[in-house]
């Protein structure tokens, strides 16, 4: 790997990188091909705010969709947006989101999206919490936040349902 790398190389890189996975969210550790792209990103948002990138430099990244500010919240949107949309056309296949935690569907692991889903909603574990849009979002899909709640409910009706018919 080439040290002292120039802007226009990084930049060619960044695209092919770009080109293939249709972003640039890129974590500040990965690298691709064995270059830190994900250290040049941070490098690029530094030299952003102390304005040390030129107007060129900046419109090419934006050609690749560079997020300069508040990255961290960004790229919790993309993933939530991501694995949401997942999650519904799991639903509109099946009807439900009755999963176990180590459920796949379309080779993504949609139980463990559903259990980081709940985590965030109770505010456990180290997951962002969502937001009320969010929440909004997974219940119009049908999300039961506590399912062995639901399950006592499903069998206090059940119970009741029964001494009914027996009276």
């Amino acid at each position: 790997m080439k040290k002292n790398m120039k802007f226009e190389e990084k930049y060619e890189i960044l695209k092919e990188y770009y080109n293939i996975h249709n972003n640039i969210n890129i974590k500040q550790k990965e690298l691709y091909k064995d270059f830190p792209v994900g250290k040049w990103l941070a490098n690029f948002r530094d030299a952003y705010k102390n304005k040390k990138l030129s107007s060129e430099q900046i419109e090419s990244l934006n050609k690749l969709n560079m997020v300069w500010e508040n990255v961290k919240q960004q790229a919790s949107a993309y993933l939530f947006n991501k694995k949401f949309n997942i999650l519904k056309s799991y639903y509109e296949e099946y009807g439900n989101l009755n999963i176990s935690t180590k459920q796949v569907y379309m080779s993504y692991p949609v139980g463990d999206y559903i259990k980081q889903f709940r985590d965030s909603y109770r505010k456990q574990g180290n997951y962002t919490p969502l937001t009320t849009e969010q929440i909004n979002m997974l219940e119009s899909i049908d999300i039961i936040w506590n399912p062995k709640q639901e399950k006592e409910t499903i069998k206090e009706v059940i119970v009741a349902e029964k001494d009914k018919f027996m009276k």
